[in-house]
Formats: C-alpha cells, sequence, structure tokens
C-alpha cells in the first residue's frame, strides 16, 4: 500500500557536481522545494509560537525534472518512509505528479484548456 499525499511545490532546480580535476560527472539530481500541505490556508501554533507554511526540500533524480510541468503548483506524491543516518524516521515524497496550478498559473491552466 503507498501513501500519497498533495503537496505545493513553490520550486525545483537541477544540479550538477563534477570532479574538478577530470570534469567528470560525480553527482545529479533536481532539488524540490515544497509546503507539506494542499492550500495555504494560515495556520499558527501558539504553544511554539510558530506560524505559517514552513518550506521543506527533497532531492529527486534528474531524470524526474520532466514531472514538474508547471512551478509553483499542486503535485500529488507518493511518500517514502525511511530511517536516515541518525536512526530518525523520514518521510521523502517521490514520483510527482501534477494536479493543478495555483492562483495565476491555475487560471492560466484552466485558459487553455478550455482554448
Amino acid at each position: 500500500m503507498s501513501l500519497t499525499k498533495l503537496l505545493i511545490v513553490l520550486a525545483v532546480s537541477c544540479y550538477e557536481i563534477k570532479n574538478r580535476d577530470t570534469g567528470k560527472l560525480e553527482n545529479d539530481g533536481c532539488t524540490v522545494h515544497y509546503i507539506y500541505s494542499e492550500d495555504l490556508i494560515p495556520c499558527e501554533d501558539k504553544d511554539k509560537k510558530a506560524a505559517g507554511h514552513k518550506p521543506a526540500k527533497v532531492t529527486v533524480p534528474v531524470g524526474d525534472y520532466s514531472a514538474f510541468k508547471v512551478v509553483p503548483a499542486i503535485y500529488e506524491a507518493t511518500l517514502d518512509f525511511a530511517v536516515d543516518s541518525n536512526g530518525k524516521a523520514v518521510i521523502k515524497p517521490k514520483d510527482f505528479r501534477y494536479v493543478s496550478g495555483i492562483g495565476a498559473a491555475a487560471n492560466a491552466t484552466k485558459s487553455a484548456k478550455t482554448a
């Protein structure tokens, strides 16, 4: 059973790390900045004196870049559960699928579909 979650993807940027001496590619990927929510309804935790949505980030393979048709937008992602090197449980989204745009992007997408 896979769990999925709607997320707001804020930005996606790809990177390459090459060996300085040989120029050989050592690592590449894309960093996805997202909010673990499907809306931007104001939120507050008065006990912790915190408010708003704090962006998170995850690294995905560079081949996944094509999944991000519009950014920012709402995407559905499969949640991957793992344990980090400190023994702490972590949840990482993967396999992003476009759901809808946000604000002006949503209106532009709707206009393009009806034209």
